[in-house]
C-alpha cells in the first residue's frame, strides 16, 4: 500500500506471484484519501482481516475546514474520475475489509478435548481466506466518518494497536505542521499581493522563514481513539493524557518497561520527542499475550507472519509488519490484549516461506517467543464456507438490460443542493403481465432509454418482449412503476412516474404515462387516460379511496426542478373504473417532497393510512376517506421524526401484532451531522434577492449555527452577497448564520430540519411509534431499498438493505460502503450478518428491490441499480 500526497492517486500493489506486482487499487477501493500521508493496517474489527488507516489534512472543526479546505471544483473532479484516479476525498479515510460471499475468516473449533500448557502441535488449525479470497471478491468499504476519525488536522502517523488491552485495536494519530501551508486567505491574497508588490526576493525576505511567517502557525494535540467493538469511536485524547498542543510526525510504540502494555514514542517539531508511559497495566485489570518471533537468519523478527489467537469465543490476528505510520519501526512483537480473558485456546503462526505451528492451552499475560525452527511444513487448513442463503440467479437468465444514465450536472444550476435529483432510477414493478400465470419484471430506463418488460418463460428466462410504446417515450426518465388492473379487464395495465430534475419546472417530460394492455403483455399509450399535471414524481401506489371497487391512484411529488427545496405536488388520481383518471383538487392536505410511502392499516381500525417520508421531513401518516384527507402523524407519536428518508417498507417486525416501520436513511457515515439535540437545519430563501431560491445548509457548533457550505461554494450562488461581506475566508469560517445572513432574512426564510441520519425502525407501542437505530453495522451508507422478509427461515421477519449514492457534493463524497445488509430479526431487535455467511454481494447505487417467484417455483430477489446492469439471487 502506498499513500501519496503531491502524487495522486493512493497505489495498491498486489504480489502477482510472478516476480512483480500488480497495482489494483480501484478495484479494492471505492474511494481514498486525497492528500494522504502515513498508512497503517491492522485487523480492527477482529474478523481477521486487515483494514486501513491512512490520514490526511481536513481540519478538525467546522472553522478550520472553512480557512484551509478549498472547495472541490466539480468538473475537475469529475474528469478525475474518468481519467482513471479513482474517488478522492479531502479527509482522513479508515477501510474495513469485506470479504464477500465465500469461507469464514476466522479459524473453526478443532474437537474435543484440550493439550498441556504450551505443547507445540504442527499443521492443525485453520486461518482465513486472503483478501479477495471470497466468492464475491472482496474489497474495502470506507468508514471513517462513521468511526469519527476523519478531521485530525494535517496528519502524518497513524498507529493502529491495541493500547488499553480491551481486545480491541485503538487508533492513534500524530497531527500538526508548524505553518499553514493550505491557509487559504494566504494562498489566494497573501501571497498574490507579495507577487504584485515585488515578490519574493531575498532583498525582501532574509530567509524562508521570515517569508513563512506570513503563514499563520496552530500547534494541535495528537488524536488517540479508542476502539470498542463498535462505531463511533471514541476520542480520548485528553483522558489519556495526550492532551499537549505541538507539531508531531513519526510515531512509534514498544512495551519499554515491559509491563505488558504499549507505550508512545513521538517525534516533534522545534521540541524535544515525546515519551509516554502507558498506565494500562496499573490502572485497569485486562490481560494480554505477547509473541516474539525468532525467524530465520535473514529475516530475524519474522516479518510476514501472520498469527490467529483464539480465546473465549473470539479470534485476534495480526501480522508481523514493524515499518508502521510516517517514517517509523514499530517494536516487532505482536501485543494482543485480552479484556478479562485468562487463558488462550490456541496461538497459530503462519511463517513466511509456507510452515506453520500452533500452541494450545496458552496462559495470558505473558511474552511468548515462538520459533521458526520449531515449525512445519504446510498451511493451517481453511474452514468450509457455511451454505449461504443468496445465490446469484444463473447465467442468461436475465437478459443484459443495463440502466444507462445521460450527462447532466444538478450542481451547475443548483450550486448548494447536497446532492443530485437527476439519477435516480431504475425503477421496478413485477405482475404476470400475458396471463400465463407467471410473474414478469418491468425495468425504468433513464432520460433517453426505454423502459423494457421482461417476459417469465416456463423455462425460469427472462426474455425482453419488444415494446414500440416504450421506445417512443424514451425521452422521459422512469422514475416509479405500478403494474395493476385499472379498466377491470382481468389484465394489468402499466403506470409509469416521470421524474427527474434535468428539465426545466413543468416540462412536457414530466407528464406521467399510463400503458394499457392488450391481455398479452404488449402495451400502448393512453395519452388521454390522465389529467395533465407536470410535476417531477417519485413513487405511485393503488388504493381505493373512494371505495368503489376500483383501485385509485396516489402519485408522490418530490421537488419542483431547479428550485430546491420547493415541494412538487402529490396528486390523488380518481379511477373511473374505465382506466381514465380525474385529479382530486379537494385533496390539498398530502405533501410533496416525498421520497416513498406505503399504504396500510396502522391502528387497525379497518381504515388504510398512507404514511410519507422524505428529505428534510418527518414519516408522516395521513387518512384518506373519500376526498378528505386527515394528518394523524402527531397522534402515531411521529412529529419530531426528520430525517433525509429515502424509502419506508411497513411489517410486524417485533411479532406482537401491530404493524411497524423501516425506513431508509442518510446513515452515519458521512460529514453531516444531525441530532434531536442538535439538528441538522435548512434555511430556504432568495437571499440575494436575484430571483430564486438559496438552499443553505446549516450545522451545530458548540451551541451556535455555521453555514455547511465552503465560502467558494455559497459565493457561486449569492456572489454578491458573500464575496462583498466576506473578503477574507478567515471572517467567513468564524461568522455564525445570523452574521452571514440578516437576521430578518432568516425569519422569514422556509425551516427545515433533520433530527435523525441513522437508517431506523419504528416499533408500534399501542398506536404510537418508538424510534430505534438499527445496528452500527447498517449506518455505513445510505438505503435506498428495504425487503422485509423472513431470509433466514427461524419465523421472524428479517430486513435487507440496499442502497449506496455517488451523487452527493465533492466535500460529502459518494456513500458506498453497502454491499448488502442482512439483519436477522430476533424478535426484539437485530443481528448482522456478514456478507460471506448470507451470500448476497450488492455494491453499486441500488435504487430499487422486489420479490418474484419464478416458474419453477424458486423465489428470487431482483435489484435494480442506477447506471448498471439488473441483478437478481436465487435464495
Amino acid at each position: 500500500m502506498i499513500a501519496n500526497d503531491f502524487v495522486m492517486p493512493d497505489f495498491l500493489y498486489l504480489n502477482n506471484r510472478k516476480g512483480g506486482f500488480t497495482e489494483e487499487a480501484n478495484r479494492w477501493f471505492a474511494h481514498t484519501a486525497n492528500h494522504s500521508m502515513g498508512c497503517d493496517i491492522a485487523d480492527l474489527n477482529n474478523d481477521a482481516h486487515p483494514d486501513i488507516c491512512i490520514p490526511d489534512m481536513l481540519g478538525s472543526t467546522p472553522k478550520r475546514q472553512k480557512e484551509l479546505m478549498s472547495s472541490m471544483i466539480i468538473e475537475r473532479t469529475r474528469l478525475l474520475e474518468k481519467q482513471g484516479y479513482g474517488v478522492q476525498q479531502m479527509r482522513n479515510v479508515l477501510q474495513f475489509f469485506n470479504p464477500g460471499p465465500g469461507p469464514s475468516p476466522n479459524p473453526s473449533p478443532r474437537g474435543e478435548g484440550s493439550t498441556p500448557t504450551g505443547k507445540l502441535k504442527s499443521g492443525r488449525g485453520q486461518a482465513p481466506l486472503p483478501p479477495g479470497g471470497g466468492a464475491g471478491g472482496g474489497v474495502y468499504a470506507e468508514l471513517g466518518c462513521q468511526a469519527g476519525i476523519e478531521a485530525t488536522e494535517w496528519s502524518w502517523a497513524p498507529l493502529l494497536a491495541d493500547f488499553d488491552n480491551d481486545g480491541w485495536k485503538d487508533i492513534f494519530i500524530t497531527s500538526g505542521v508548524y505553518r499553514d501551508l493550505n491557509d487559504l486567505d494566504f494562498f489566494f491574497y497573501t501571497a498574490d499581493s507579495l507577487k504584485k508588490t515585488g515578490g519574493i526576493t531575498e532583498s525582501r525576505f532574509e530567509n524562508f522563514e521570515a517569508f513563512a511567517g506570513k503563514m499563520s502557525s496552530f500547534p494541535v494535540a495528537n488524536f488517540m481513539y479508542k476502539n470498542t467493538g463498535t462505531l463511533p469511536l471514541t476520542n480520548v485524547s485528553e483522558a489519556w493524557g495526550l492532551g499537549h498542543k505541538g507539531f508531531s510526525n513519526g510515531a512509534a510504540y514498544a512495551d519499554l518497561d515491559n509491563d505488558g502494555d504499549l507505550d508512545l514514542v513521538i517525534n516533534n517539531l522545534r521540541e524535544p520527542a515525546s515519551v509516554y508511559e502507558n498506565k494500562a497495566a496499573q490502572t485497569n485489570q485486562n490481560h494480554w499475550l505477547q509473541i516474539k518471533c525468532r525467524g530465520s537468519a535473514f529475516n530475524a523478527s519474522g516479518t510476514g507472519a501472520k498469527i490467529w489467537v483464539e480465546a473465549g469465543g473470539q479470534v485476534f490476528y495480526q501480522e508481523m509488519t514493524p515499518v508502521r505510520g510516517f517514517y517509523s519501526s514499530v517494536e516487532p512483537i505482536f501485543q494482543v490484549g485480552l479484556g478479562a480473558i485468562k487463558s488462550i485456546d490456541r496461538v497459530s503462526i503462519e511463517w513466511p516461506g509456507g510452515t506453520s505451528q500452533v500452541l494450545e492451552a496458552v496462559p495470558a499475560d505473558q511474552r511468548l517467543i515462538l520459533d521458526i525452527a520449531q515449525a512445519q511444513p504446510g498451511r493451517i487448513p481453511r474452514p468450509t464456507p457455511p451454505e449461504p442463503i443468496f445465490a446469484p440467479l444463473a447465467a442468461g437468465m436475465l437478459p443484459e438490460f443495463s440502466h444507462r444514465e445521460n450527462d447532466f450536472e444538478d450542481f451547475n444550476r443548483e450550486r448548494l443542493l447536497l446532492h443530485r435529483f437527476s439519477r435516480s432510477g431504475p425503477c421496478l414493478a413485477t405482475g404476470d403481465v400475458n396471463g400465463d400465470g407467471i410473474e414478469d419484471l418491468f425495468v425504468g430506463g433513464a432520460a433517453g432509454q426505454p423502459g423494457a418488460l421482461l417476459l417469465q418463460n416456463p423455462n425460469n428466462r427472462f426474455p425482453t418482449l419488444p415494446q414500440p410504446a416504450f421506445v417512443a417515450d424514451a425521452r422521459y426518465e422512469d422514475r416509479g412503476a405500478l403494474l395493476f388492473d385499472a379498466d377491470g379487464d382481468s389484465d394489468l395495465d402499466l403506470y409509469v412516474v416521470s421524474g427527474s430534475n434535468e428539465e426545466d419546472a413543468g416540462s412536457d417530460f414530466y407528464q406521467d404515462r399510463f400503458y394499457v394492455n392488450d391481455g398479452k403483455g404488449r402495451f400502448s399509450r393512453a395519452p388521454d387516460a390522465l389529467p395533465q399535471f407536470r410535476e417531477s414524481g417519485t413513487v405511485v401506489r393503488a388504493l381505493d379511496f373512494d371505495n368503489d371497487g376500483d383501485p385509485d391512484l396516489i402519485v408522490g411529488g418530490q421537488f419542483v426542478p431547479g428550485k430546491f427545496p420547493e415541494p412538487a405536488k402529490t396528486y390523488l388520481l380518481q379511477n373511473d373504473g374505465k382506466g381514465h383518471f380525474t385529479a382530486l383538487s379537494t385533496a390539498t392536505g398530502l405533501p410533496g417532497g416525498i421520497s416513498d410511502f406505503q399504504c396500510a392499516d396502522l391502528d387497525g381500525d379497518g381504515k388504510t393510512e398512507l404514511i410519507t417520508c422524505g428529505e428534510w421531513a418527518s414519516i408522516r401518516v395521513f387518512q384518506i376517506d373519500g376526498k378528505n384527507c386527515t394528518e394523524l402523524t402527531e397522534e402515531f407519536g411521529l412529529n419530531d421524526s426528520q430525517g433525509m428518508w429515502n424509502c419506508l417498507s411497513v411489517s410486524d417486525l417485533d411479532g406482537d401484532g401491530d404493524l411497524d416501520l423501516v425506513a431508509g436513511n442518510e446513515g452515519l457515515n458521512t460529514r453531516l451531522q444531525a441530532s434531536p439535540g442538535a439538528p441538522l437545519r435548512l434555511f430556504a430563501l432568495d437571499f440575494d434577492l436575484n430571483q430564486s431560491i438559496d438552499p443553505v445548509v446549516a450545522i451545530a457548533h458548540e451551541g451556535r449555527y455555521y453555514p455547511l457550505a465552503q465560502r467558494n461554494e455559497l459565493a457561486a450562488q449569492m456572489p454578491n452577497l458573500i464575496k462583498t461581506k466576506f473578503l477574507r475566508y478567515r471572517a467567513y469560517a468564524k461568522a455564525p448564520l445570523e452574521e452571514v445572513f440578516d437576521l430578518k432574512k432568516l425569519r422569514a426564510a422556509q425551516k427545515f430540519e433533520v433530527r435523525y441520519l441513522e437508517n431506523c425502525w419504528f416499533e408500534n407501542k399501542n398506536g404510537r411509534f418508538e424510534i430505534h437505530a438499527l445496528p452500527w453495522q447498517a449506518q455505513g451508507s445510505c438505503v435506498n431499498s428495504i425487503v422485509v422478509r423472513d431470509f433466514t427461515k427461524d419465523g421472524k421477519p428479517d430486513l435487507l438493505l440496499l442502497g449506496n449514492d455517488s451523487n452527493n457534493l465533492p466535500e460529502t463524497g459518494p456513500y458506498d460502503a453497502s454491499f448488502g445488509t442482512l439483519l436477522a430479526g430476533t424478535g426484539s431487535g437485530w443481528q448482522y450478518l456478514p456478507n460471506r455467511q448470507h451470500g448476497l454481494w450488492a455494491p453499486g447505487e441500488a435504487r430499487s428491490a422486489l420479490i418474484l417467484s419464478t416458474a419453477l417455483g424458486q423465489e428470487i430477489l431482483c435489484a435494480g441499480f442506477n447506471n448498471s446492469a439488473l441483478q437478481a439471487w436465487v435464495f
